[in-house]
């Protein structure tokens, strides 16, 4: 197989991580120079990391609902332990996607696991590498995917960015995981919303609050963030208070912008 002339992901500015020469690689290579690493959090979630770190660090979470198992955001890697490990967790039946660089290998993963429906808002379809009938492409403000679990369309960080509420998360207090949508800063006590975060380009006063409207009526305790830029290994979670944190974070964000 040849390697595409170029990336719509990687060849924009949202996503301009290094000055270094970019090079592509198959499922195959990545699966012999990595390994992926489960961390059980607790509640309910796992964390599942590529090591060592691929891309740009992806972080997955396992929500074991309901209704069964939700992979809120992929990896690339996916090989034998990683399938026997979510196996004995009882498998999955729906992958969520919160925008386009979360994306991996998304379908091979639907196909491992009996095509299992990936989530992904259609705002998004511009940047996806290919269509595939697995990928189910909602248009509306939210979307069930389980009983339990819900998607959000927010917008902000790409035009389809989306965040999933688990309404039983957190010991019954609400999780919300919003990957790079609403990111957790290092106190833990505040978030923030960009269009770039290795770029340090920000997003619109309207794009913020076009972001709260999206979760404003949620009840949520916890937030299972995307990754803290510049914090190596650090948790992207706030583990109480979640909700007080984005609303305050919103308005100081949207002061600073129009002061």
């Amino acid at each position: 197989m040849t390697a595409p002339d170029m990336c719509t992901n990687c060849d924009e500015d949202r996503e301009s991580i290094s000055h270094q020469k970019r090079e592509w690689t198959s499922l195959a290579q990545l699966q012999t120079r990595h390994t992926n690493v489960f961390s059980a959090l607790g509640d309910g979630v796992s964390s599942l990391q590529t090591a060592p770190i691929f891309a740009i660090g992806q972080e997955a979470y396992i929500i074991q609902g309901s209704d069964g198992n939700v992979l809120w955001d992929c990896i690339s890697c996916i090989n034998e332990s990683t399938v026997n490990m979510i196996t004995s967790l009882g498998g999955l039946v729906a992958i969520a996607i919160s925008h386009p660089h979360f994306l991996g290998s998304a379908v091979m993963w639907s196909r491992t696991f009996n095509s299992i429906p990936i989530f992904i808002h259609a705002a998004n379809l511009p940047w996806l590498p290919m269509v595939d009938p697995v990928m189910k492409l909602w248009e509306d403000r939210e979307v069930h995917v389980t009983s339990d679990i819900v998607l959000r369309h927010c917008g902000g960080h790409f035009p389809g960015s989306s965040v999933l509420y688990w309404r039983r998360g957190a010991s019954g207090n609400g999780a919300l995981f919003t990957s790079d949508t609403i990111v957790p800063v290092e106190d833990r006590q505040w978030v923030s919303f960009m269009y770039s975060y290795p770029n340090l380009i920000p997003i619109s006063a309207r794009a913020v609050r076009k972001i709260i409207a999206a979760v404003e009526d949620l009840a949520f305790d916890r937030l299972y963030g995307g990754p803290m830029y510049g914090s190596a290994g650090a948790r992207p979670i706030i583990y109480t208070e979640a909700k007080a944190a984005v609303l305050r974070s919103a308005e100081r964000y949207i002061n600073h912008l129009e002061d």
